[in-house]
């Protein structure tokens, strides 16, 4: 998979902000790591690191695993934004940048079907 356009920053990400409601939410980021690590697009280091935030928070990770975490995982798997239509992603949004589906993509584009 090349990289994204327009990744998700780990600066943009609070741990300790669990009650944010937007975009960058913090369980939400834990899901989708988690749901990188169900389906195996991560591997080696970068899965062991992801799975480590998972179990103990973003604050368990070194420089240099942060590092590793953004450039082979959020780099690769994230996109802010779809470069289609522009739409801004939340993170239970952004596993169609794994599937190939924007969610706003996919239901203009049933709209069209069934309207044809």
């Amino acid at each position: 998979m090349s990289r994204s356009q327009n990744p998700v920053s780990l600066h943009n990400i609070n741990e300790h902000d669990r009650k944010r409601n937007d975009f960058l939410d913090y369980q939400g980021f834990i899901e989708f790591l988690k749901f990188l690590l169900r389906e195996k697009c991560i591997e080696g280091a970068a899965a062991g690191i992801a799975q480590q935030v998972v179990s103990k928070g973003l604050s368990s990770l070194s420089d240099k695993q942060r590092a590793v975490l953004q450039k082979q995982v959020l780099n690769i798997y994230t996109q802010t934004t779809c470069p289609e239509c522009g739409n801004d992603l939340a993170w239970d949004e952004m596993y169609w940048y794994v599937t190939d589906e924007c969610p706003r993509c996919a239901e203009i584009s049933d709209r069209m079907q069934r309207d044809n």
